[in-house]
């Protein structure tokens, strides 16, 4: 089979038989950059990026010419030299019905347009047509099938009809295309125009002389494909291109044998698709896309699933995530491991705190001589700024719920109120770190195999380890049992050539970014489907900001157009929101719960709504997670911080300082409500005060309504503020699930009855167009910039977290939580 397959590669190289897509057959096949010379239809058949380029010789009258084109979904652009002349030719095309699209193609070339029309019902038919006009003067009409017998792609065959006007003639083609071996198309056409009988085409066989056939090659390579056309009128095409997407499921050049992946880990990890926008900022400082979570663990999963491969080399560069989006990532890493295979990690610097809970699920472990591990254990710090304050004589105002002793855990606003931390806050967030601590041990206790008698992780010689670190020097942190050995880059290199990838006898290198496979499929799997909708960043009102490393800021509009739209999309029989926000506005809160309540409630459109908590789901995150069927998190989500703050800066004594003076002419009572240019009055205090009460009842009343196991004694014990870590809040009814995206995923395909099904997962927000804020935001925006300028930058940089410089003008009361917990 291989010297079969050696045969054919080197017949191609002979031949130079390098061209890509642009030797298409058939009206009805053409799908990819042949598309903008068959049928226009076909552009909207999604394969990815494509570009190509193929020369044209004529043996006949000698002449060389070449033509490039690419395409893109729905859209296609081509050129082509032709006897020194140029030419171009440019299309558009729309899915108009499932499985039927419609598009045209403009050529510059005696100002041709073509439209077409392509339907495929099922996965073995496919019907195409196309007309053109030149100088809009109607001037032919082609129609073509297509067929797959069972709707296998190895085999396809049809015949193409064509009435040409200007000609008076019929043509009829029949065409044929396979796949004989592994990694190979072979294709062929045979037409002509010398033929009726009784008005209808058909071929006479004995005048096989007077027909043109055309043969085409095509070699699969990864992402090139490589193609020799051959026609008896003298015409040869060659050329070469390159895809985003995987030619097919095997490629010329793949082995069968079992190999071992290798990976490089230095991604930011973010929960949507990473959206680039151009600015001139962005070509001077250019960052590096974000990596999507579930893009992620998908293919990770997919590589758990796969028989040949048997083992993984992860390159551990810097991973940017926080500790719940790290746990996911773990836990697809360990999936790998259950699945029989093997890890191995290296990395050339010393291995963070933080990195090597997600390192140590390897199986073997090695760093570069000279590094370490800086393992250490995890703290949290919390920054103060009152004593600042003071010192520039700002004075500042905080509402927030409390208890009748005047206690309260709605830290948000601490670090301006306070010199340190209060009890409350240190009780809270020591609960919490000691969550995420337990968590960290034992992770680590058992990926690296410290297991007791009885055979649970042995978390006591786990802390000593921590305790002792860090270990700087790595034959310490060998002795320790963190890491297995010592490898200059080139030598690990070795070391895995001769003794890991010798096992399987092949390594192969996985860029995740790009990993999506060229689907031969006519028609479109009917599979049901899944609405995921992102709900990242603090909340505000207006639309999300978005970018390439995730969003900013979750705005009400935009997500409450992707419930709504979700809701009344009768092909979605679920919803998954996936959340990860520490709050911000209260009224934009509100506005997105609304629009949950009526999926959840409307006994129409009622749908399955699960909420996905990944990093954070607290204050306002959590107030449009309550009234969710189900409410999933991991175990280290940061969850509740059900209360209520409002912040505010007196700074009228910094006016005075600095030789600023205000002066306010009123009418109205409350038209200066609290005003930054004069102490709060005892009124407007007890206005804020009551406002705060009102709106934390209300909070509480919502998550009462969703969370039917907890009665308002229960709560009362939960909320007040505090923040718990999504397993204590599993254990007290804030959560009714433990698990990640995936987990949240297969309970929206339980509820919707869609258990052992194949489903498509749709993800919103859908074509939103990102601003900065609305026009009101824009202009709380600027005027908090004038104020807050005057404030140390170390100040706004904490406001900044906690999204305050957007809202303070826009609306007064928050669920808010802080922003700026860190775990290092």
């Amino acid at each position: 089979m291989k010297l079969i397959k050696i045969f054919f590669l080197i017949f191609s190289a002979f031949s130079v038989a390098l061209s890509y897509y642009g030797t298409g057959l058939s009206i009805s096949d053409s799908d990819n950059n042949d598309a903008l010379l068959f049928n226009p239809a076909g552009l909207a058949i999604n394969h990815g990026k494509q570009f190509d380029f193929y020369a044209i010789q004529n043996e006949d009258s000698n002449q060389r010419n070449f033509s490039i084109s690419y395409k893109t979904k729905g859209f296609g652009i081509g050129y082509e030299n032709n006897n020194s002349k140029n030419y171009f030719r440019v299309g558009f095309s729309e899915k108009i019905y499932k499985n039927l699209y419609a598009g045209v193609v403009y050529k510059n070339k005696l100002n041709v347009v073509d439209a077409g029309l392509l339907y495929r019902p099922f996965n073995f038919i496919s019907f195409g047509l196309r007309t053109s006009t030149i100088n809009n003067d109607y001037e032919n009409f082609d129609l073509s099938l297509g067929v797959r017998p069972f709707g296998c792609k190895l085999l396809t065959m049809g015949f193409d009809h064509k009435y040409d006007k200007d000609l008076e003639s019929l043509n009829t083609s029949v065409f044929l295309k396979t796949i004989p071996l592994e990694g190979f198309e072979l294709s062929a056409m045979l037409s002509s125009n010398e033929y009726e009988n009784n008005g209808m085409p058909i071929f006479d066989f004995e005048k096989l002389d007077q027909h043109n056939l055309k043969i085409n090659l095509g070699i699969n390579t990864s992402n090139m494909k490589q193609i020799f056309s051959n026609s008896d009128d003298g015409t040869q095409m060659y050329g070469i291109a390159f895809n985003t997407h995987k030619q097919s499921d095997f490629f010329i050049f793949e082995d069968n044998e079992n190999q071992y992946v290798s990976i490089i880990l230095n991604d930011t990890f973010i929960e949507e698709k990473p959206q680039e926008k151009f600015s001139v900022s962005s070509l001077i400082s250019p960052r590096k896309p974000g990596t999507q979570l579930r893009t992620w663990i998908d293919n990770i999963d997919k590589l758990s699933k796969n028989p040949k491969i048997d083992g993984m080399i992860i390159n551990l560069k810097k991973v940017s995530a926080g500790f719940s989006k790290r746990q996911e990532i773990r836990d697809a890493l360990q999936s790998f491991k259950d699945a029989g295979k093997y890890i191995v990690l290296y990395s050339e610097k010393t291995i963070s705190n933080i990195d090597y809970h997600l390192a140590s699920v390897a199986d073997e472990i090695y760093v570069n001589p000279l590094t370490g591990v800086d393992l250490k254990g995890l703290n949290m710090e919390v920054t103060f700024y009152r004593g600042l304050l003071d010192s520039l004589n700002i004075k500042p105002h905080v509402w927030r719920i409390e208890n009748k002793d005047g206690k309260s855990y709605k830290t948000a606003g601490d670090p301006f109120l306070n010199t340190q931390m209060s009890d409350e806050m240190r009780e809270n967030y020591s609960v919490f770190l000691d969550d995420l601590y337990n968590i960290f041990i034992t992770d680590i206790a058992k990926g690296r195999n410290w297991i007791n008698g009885d055979g649970t992780p042995d978390l006591q010689y786990t802390k000593q380890v921590i305790d002792e670190g860090p270990y700087w020097a790595s034959e310490i942190a060998m002795e320790r049992g963190l890491i297995d050995g010592v490898f200059y880059p080139d030598e690990f290199n070795t070391y895995a050539k001769d003794s890991l990838i010798k096992k399987s006898k092949k390594l192969r290198f996985k860029n995740f970014h790009n990993e999506k496979t060229y689907d031969y499929s006519w028609s479109e799997k009917n599979n049901p489907k899944i609405a995921l909708i992102y709900a990242v960043g603090g909340i505000v009102s207006g639309r999300s900001i978005t970018g390439p490393q995730g969003s900013t800021t979750m705005g009400d509009k935009t997500i409450m157009n992707a419930i709504k739209s979700a809701r009344n999309n009768k092909s979605i029989d679920a919803i998954v929101l996936r959340i990860d926000s520490g709050g911000g506005s209260a009224l934009a809160s509100d506005q997105m719960w609304r629009e949950i309540y009526k999926t959840t409630s409307d006994s129409i459109n009622s749908k399955p709504f699960i909420a996905s908590m990944s990093g954070a789901a607290a204050s306002g995150g959590y107030y449009i997670a309550c009234q969710a069927d189900t409410i999933v998190a991991q175990p280290s989500t940061v969850t509740g911080s059900i209360g209520v703050i409002s912040l505010g800066f007196n700074l009228s004594e910094l006016y005075k300082n600095i030789g600023i003076n205000k002066e306010v002419i009123k009418r109205g009572e409350f038209s200066d409500f609290l005003t930054q240019s004069r102490e709060v009055s005892e009124a407007e205090n007890r206005k804020m005060v009551e406002s705060t009460e009102y709106f934390y009842k209300e909070f509480k009343n919502r998550v009462l309504d969703g969370r039917k196991n907890l009665n308002s004694e229960q709560l009362e014990e939960l909320a007040l503020g505090r923040i718990w870590s999504g397993k204590t809040a599993f254990e007290n009814g804030l959560v009714d699930e433990i698990g990640g995206i995936h987990k949240s995923i297969e309970i929206a395909k339980s509820m919707a009855g869609l258990q052992d099904v194949d489903v498509d997962v749709i993800e919103y927000p859908q074509n939103d167009i990102p601003s900065s804020f609305s026009k009101q935001n824009k202009n709380a925006q600027q005027q908090s910039k004038l104020i807050f300028e005057l404030l140390p930058e170390n100040i706004q940089k904490e406001l900044n977290k906690l999204n305050v410089i957007p809202l303070l003008y826009d609306e007064k009361i928050y669920f808010m939580m802080p922003h700026s917990i860190e775990i290092n």
